[in-house]
């Protein structure tokens, strides 16, 4: 390959124009000790950074009583407003089904996560529980053999306590309707399947709890 193909190509992963920022700066430090639930926020929904001064940030799409990843257009204009404002126009969507805004300055983030309040997106529950990954199930697809999304949501209301989630720590609790796995049953510390069993009176559908790695604490 010619040098010139190879400046073209490492040009798609040029670095954004990071500041020289200072890490956990003084104003960041006295806001997560003022406000506990900005730093369970902060806890749970941010992740270090390569570049000091810089969180990435992860926008909770599990808000109890909403299918897990859905995503009103009002809340995407949103988002998109805030990669633009708070980083460089960069916005993903993780395979937990949530979104990331990437480089976020720490300075910004008390007044994004004011934002995220008001828009729904500031559950801190990244990693624990209610977290799930949750396939369509049988409301949306063809191919599903059981409903995935109401069995989430009664995780969720059964779970929502933020107390008892800290406390029980991270776990992964992931849903398919079907043996096609868009759920990612089978990597979940806790894997719960939709299939078909037949019986006597024809066929029916059934939940299974197919994978669990690792037991909760004791409470």
């Amino acid at each position: 390959m010619r040098d010139v193909d190879i400046a073209h190509y490492a040009s798609f992963f040029a670095a954004p124009a990071y500041q020289e920022l200072p890490s956990n700066p003084s104003e960041f430090q006295q806001q997560l000790a003022e406000d506990r639930a900005f730093a369970r926020w902060v806890q749970r929904n941010t992740h270090a950074h390569q570049h000091a001064g810089y969180r990435s940030v992860v926008l909770s799409l599990k808000k109890t009583g909403v299918p897990p990843g859905d995503i009103t257009a009002e809340q995407m204009e949103a988002a998109a407003a805030w990669a633009d404002r708070f980083g460089f126009g960069e916005l993903r969507v993780s395979h937990e089904q949530n979104l990331i805004l990437p480089d976020v300055r720490e300075q910004d983030l008390y007044e994004l996560w004011q934002l995220a309040k008001q828009h729904g997106f500031a559950t801190p529950n990244i990693g624990l529980l209610t977290d799930i990954i949750c396939c369509p199930g049988g409301d949306f697809c063809s191919l599903a053999n059981a409903r995935s999304i109401p069995v989430a949501e009664a995780i969720q209301r059964k779970f929502d306590d933020l107390d008892y989630l800290f406390d029980l720590g991270d776990i992964d609790c992931n849903f398919s309707g079907c043996m096609n796995a868009c759920g990612h049953h089978h990597i979940g510390n806790i894997g719960i399947l939709g299939w078909i069993r037949t019986v006597r009176s024809g066929t029916r559908s059934l939940w299974a709890a197919v994978r669990v790695v690792r037991r909760p604490s004791a409470r």
